[in-house]
């Protein structure tokens, strides 16, 4: 029972740090809004959007899109092997 209050009194003064901060107490909308304009740029042309600064500026059905963008996304990396190198697109075996 202990913990339970211990937690609830962290996330309470979590939430409220957030809000004095003037930040979003959910951790996505958080990121989202961190972001750079060229990485919110290319997740909202993956998720066919116009390009808007904070994701509370996007509909639901919207916020799902960008979701569904940032899965892709990251099925897409995990096609790669990991600690790849940008050089390494260069390296292309010449077809005789």
């Amino acid at each position: 029972m202990q913990a339970i209050v211990i937690n609830q009194a962290a996330a309470e003064w979590c939430e409220k740090a957030y809000k004095t901060l003037g930040e979003s107490k959910y951790r996505v909308e958080r990121t989202f809004d961190h972001l750079t304009v060229r990485e919110k740029e290319i997740l909202t042309a993956i998720a066919d959007l116009p390009y808007s600064p904070r994701l509370s500026d996007f509909t639901e059905d919207e916020q799902r899109r960008i979701g569904k963008a940032l899965k892709e996304i990251s099925v897409l990396r995990n096609k790669f092997p990991k600690g790849l190198l940008l050089k390494e697109f260069n390296e292309i075996e010449v077809q005789q």
